[in-house]
């Protein structure tokens, strides 16, 4: 994409703000995304990636031991009151 696409920017509303976003919006997103009010079939409306969400173990300890990601996915983690190593 062209540089000068950013170089100028407008404020628009996103929720309960105003972003900058750039001024011509519209040609960023065509570029991007081509026919971007279209939306794509049912089928196909899904994150490109896995969320992890643990209410019971930090992001500290998932980051200590990148394993128990794959571990979490396969539900073999999904007793919070299963012991790990070195949690606590």
């Amino acid at each position: 994409m062209p540089s000068k696409w950013f170089q100028k920017q407008v404020m628009l509303p996103f929720e309960k703000d105003r972003i900058p976003c750039p001024k011509d919006y519209d040609a960023v997103l065509k570029k991007q995304y081509q026919d971007y009010w279209i939306l794509p079939p049912v089928q196909d409306r899904v994150a490109p990636h896995k969320s992890l969400m643990d209410l019971h173990r930090s992001y500290q300890e998932y980051a200590k031991h990148p394993e128990w990601v794959n571990l979490y996915f396969s539900q073999k983690l999904s007793d919070p009151n299963e012991p790990l190593k070195d949690s606590q």
